[in-house]
């Protein structure tokens, strides 16, 4: 069975192992399947949840892996931009839904890591549309994936887009602070709403071509669809979206996510990741 260390810190002396492991983003589900025989031990002793840690201990985590539930492996290309032991990081191409849905059961990121990856389940942290390109996120173990959640949960992971709009923003730089809510009677399609969950999108303007511009963005909040919808309040839809823009038939918008920053979800160091975006993106001028 896979197991991990990692070494209380001075802030948690005293605390109970319970709410160490609380703080650190485990759920309910994988206390749960660490209480089981040697699946918690402190400078190799067991222990239980209750159990009071102090800062310098060696606390042990050792659980059973279940391969992802009805999820079949499939030979997929996957782009793997950085691995070790604890995630994994992979450029997922446009068309490439994350998770298997109804018309998608064998053509997904889970399919493909299932084909990998026999033995792990299969822990995305960061989830992108279907036709949304670039770094997704995939924890190993129990431990990377509720540091890294915490960390998403918390603003802690900075995420930086590329995006091709449809009209230039003015000004070419600026932020969007503009609440999100679902569109009523729709299960998709999402809208501004001063009832709706925060939402904030810094962008800037990198290079315009005619009436088209490549647009970073970077999203302080996480919401459905926000730089495609925060992009269309300003005027200026995502080329080719069917849902807030003009639609082209045969294309589809180009969004992609350029950059990710992070602490180790194990060692806490700064990690920061890039993926190349589609050669067809933003193809260099003649």
């Amino acid at each position: 069975m896979p197991s991990q260390n990692r070494t209380i810190g001075p802030a948690e002396d005293g605390a109970q192992l319970l709410t160490v492991l609380r703080r650190a983003g485990f759920s309910t589900g994988m206390i749960r399947r660490l209480k089981q025989p040697g699946g918690l031990l402190l400078n190799g002793a067991p222990c239980t949840v209750r159990t009071r840690v102090c800062a310098g201990q060696t606390l042990t985590l050792t659980w059973q892996e279940a391969p992802s539930a009805a999820v079949a492996p499939a030979p997929l290309p996957l782009n793997v931009v950085y691995e070790d032991d604890h995630l994994l990081a992979v450029n997922k191409p446009a068309g490439m839904p994350v998770h298997p849905s109804a018309g998608h059961r064998g053509d997904t990121l889970a399919n493909a890591f299932a084909a990998a990856y026999l033995r792990l389940t299969f822990r995305p942290v960061n989830r992108l549309d279907r036709y949304t390109t670039g770094l997704v996120l995939i924890a190993k173990t129990p431990m990377a994936a509720a540091a890294l959640g915490a960390q998403l949960r918390q603003g802690r992971v900075q995420k930086v887009y590329w995006a091709v709009t449809d009209g230039l923003p003015d000004p070419p730089a600026g932020r969007v602070d503009a609440p999100i809510a679902r569109v009523p009677g729709s299960v998709l399609k999402r809208q501004i709403d001063p009832a709706g969950k925060p939402a904030v999108t810094d962008y800037a303007v990198l290079e315009t071509r005619g009436d088209r511009a490549l647009v970073e963005a970077r999203p302080h909040t996480g919401r459905t669809h926000q730089i495609r919808v925060h992009m269309a309040h300003l005027g200026c839809p995502l080329a080719c979206d069917w849902l807030y823009g003009k639609e082209e038939p045969g294309k589809t918008f180009l969004l992609h996510c350029r950059a990710l920053a992070f602490a180790h979800p194990a060692t806490g160091a700064p990690l920061t990741l890039q993926a190349e975006a589609p050669p067809d993106f933003w193809p260099p001028a003649d």
